[in-house]
């Protein structure tokens, strides 16, 4: 894997910097201290064969001394690529 930085992504003007990053097969781990105001995280995934793919949900788990947890979700979904070959 060929890590990208988000200084590189044009698009991602308003990027948070994670307090810690792990980057895994099947997932990406990011830690970042919350803050009042919202913070914006980006990643890229690269198809490598033609096919459909699915988006794993995103998951956010937010911890404090007074609050044990506050959870949230947000559905994937599917991305079909076609290979510049095969059109």
């Amino acid at each position: 894997m060929v890590a990208l930085a988000v200084r590189d992504l044009t698009w991602a003007t308003n990027a948070a910097h994670p307090d810690y990053l792990a980057v895994r097969d099947d997932r990406l781990n990011l830690f970042a201290t919350g803050t009042a105001r919202p913070k914006a995280f980006y990643y890229l995934a690269r198809a490598v064969s033609t096919g459909t793919f699915k988006l794993g949900p995103v998951t956010m788990l937010y911890t404090t001394r007074r609050i044990t947890h506050i959870w949230a979700w947000c559905g994937g979904g599917e991305i079909p690529y076609l290979s510049p070959h095969n059109l």
